[in-house]
């Protein structure tokens, strides 16, 4: 609730406040015949009571085209005005008047349906303005705050093989914009621009009737690396990725990545198949440690052994036997 005056300590003096709110104006409704400067005239107080808002819509607001159609609904709540008062919708530079009347006999509550045909003159803030008598108010309301146009989507083209430049030849791009030119003329405003970017280097774009004009330059290595599109728009401000050539390099430089790309997989390899051999060789030692299992009396698996004595001499002979085969020592 606004109010204008504290009806504990006005003063009656040759300037009176023009607007209190609701309460202190029924109070203050009185004959001031007594009071100095004032001569049989009767004191009168316009009383009000600014509102709270909301803006909405089922559009993106922040992505709007040229003379796009746009919906929103205007709640405005708990507002009052004694005296002649009216609402109005404000959108970038244009005003929408959403009602008026001679007064409100209470506190009151608004709904109003808007709908929009947009342009340039549209984009921008968005608010609430509430006069009531000579006193008026602008209310930033809850969701919709600004209008903003669609970011444009761009191509940048080139009859040079961008991905192999040589130094200092000659290149020319070509960048095509759509969502920016749908009327002869700029979209956004008379400040509105385009700077391409490449590598280091920005070259502002001239704007005609087909468009924007082709570049061409000499490449440098400051123009080697990434391209991008700069849009300024107001004081709003996008890089742009366009399609189709993102990149400017230089083709000895490719050559010398290609040539490392290549080391490094081979020397990968190399290391991955001597990682495999070690591997495969630890495995073949374990698998035969594990098939020389000894026995007792220092006995090697298969072999069982016993002594015999010779029935034709004194002799004691060594015998092994594998696999039922008997080996005499």
């Amino acid at each position: 609730m606004s109010s204008h005056a504290d009806s504990h300590n006005l003063k009656m003096g040759p300037h009176p406040p023009r607007s209190v709110n609701k309460d202190d104006a029924l109070r203050l409704r009185i004959s001031n015949r007594r009071h100095q400067g004032y001569q049989g005239s009767i004191l009168n107080l316009n009383a009000s009571e600014t509102p709270t808002c909301s803006i909405t819509s089922k559009q993106n607001t922040n992505s709007l085209v040229q003379y796009q159609d746009l919906s929103l609904t205007v709640d405005v709540r708990d507002y009052y005005c004694s005296t002649v008062h009216n609402i109005s919708l404000l959108t970038g530079n244009v005003t929408t008047l959403l009602t008026e009347a001679d007064s409100v006999p209470s506190v009151t509550d608004n709904t109003s349906p808007v709908t929009l045909n947009v342009t340039d003159s549209h984009l921008g803030k968005v608010a609430l303005v509430f006069r009531c008598d000579s006193s008026q108010w602008s209310i930033e309301c809850a969701g919709v705050t600004k209008f903003a146009p669609k970011k444009p989507e761009c191509n940048i083209t080139s009859d040079n093989d961008t991905d192999a430049l040589t130094l200092h030849e000659e290149v020319t791009l070509t960048v095509d914009v759509t969502a920016y030119y749908d009327i002869q003329g700029s979209y956004c405003s008379a400040d509105s621009n385009f700077t391409l970017q490449t590598g280091d280097v920005s070259q502002l774009l001239h704007a005609g009737d087909q468009g924007l004009s082709p570049i061409t330059f000499n490449v440098t290595e400051t123009h080697l690396g990434g391209v991008r599109l700069l849009f300024n728009c107001q004081v709003q401000h996008w890089n742009l990725s366009c399609g189709v050539v993102t990149r400017l390099n230089n083709k000895r430089k490719l050559v010398d990545q290609v040539a490392t790309s290549s080391v490094l997989i081979i020397s990968a390899s190399v290391v991955g198949s001597l990682v495999l051999i070690v591997v495969v060789a630890i495995v073949i030692v374990f698998v035969v440690k594990r098939k020389k299992i000894k026995f007792p009396n220092n006995t090697l698996y298969p072999f069982s052994k016993h002594s015999v004595r010779s029935k034709s001499s004194s002799k004691t002979m060594l015998v092994l036997t594998r696999h039922g085969s008997p080996w005499t020592f």
